[in-house]
């Protein structure tokens, strides 16, 4: 709410500015006002056709009414003018996993990885669909990158505890499930 009256304020001085609309839309969309995001992300993009940002955010306000061939759409359109976008490409991999189209969400999730190799969360969501499909050989790759990448996110020892145990990797397993335990 508070970073909503300041680009409100910020709006009031420069209406027109792009990054205060956007900051605007953004935090109305944070606190649910989703007509009010969606008006004001339109305004952006009546000015600015080629705005990433604004295109990807109305791409998440379409995957919130479930309409989720036009949040591809949208961010594919941002990904044109932002191509090596990290969140756009977490977000159509979403989409399509919404979709239940597995191999073109992990392929969106792939890209990700190749962004930022050094990031979590494209590795926990790679995880967790090919944990999800029984490719377990593949999750469990994901889990230790994880586990890797970012070892405070303790979710993943479970998961990588007992896919190590399903490949026999007893003491793998128990250190594991010790250090989730430790959570």
């Amino acid at each position: 709410k508070l970073a909503r009256d300041a680009y409100t304020k910020a709006l009031k001085s420069e209406p027109e500015n792009e990054d205060a609309l956007y900051g605007y839309a953004k935090m109305t969309y944070y606190m649910d006002d989703l007509k009010l995001a969606k008006s004001t992300c339109q305004a952006i993009l009546d000015k600015n056709p080629q705005n990433s940002e604004a295109l990807a955010l109305m791409g998440k306000l379409a995957a919130e009414d479930m309409n989720y061939v036009r949040a591809i759409k949208l961010t594919q359109d941002a990904l044109l003018y932002d191509p090596d976008n990290y969140d756009f490409y977490l977000d159509i991999g979403t989409y399509y996993r919404y979709q239940g189209k597995y191999t073109e969400a992990a392929k969106n999730w792939d890209k990700a990885v190749e962004i930022l190799p050094d990031y979590f969360l494209a590795y926990a969501y790679l995880a967790g669909i090919y944990d999800e499909q029984e490719k377990f050989d593949l999750a469990l790759y994901n889990y230790r990158k994880v586990i890797e990448t970012n070892p405070d996110y303790y979710y993943a020892y479970e998961s990588t505890a007992i896919l190590e145990y399903h490949f026999g990797n007893y003491d793998n397993a128990r250190s594991l499930f010790d250090k989730a335990y430790s959570y």
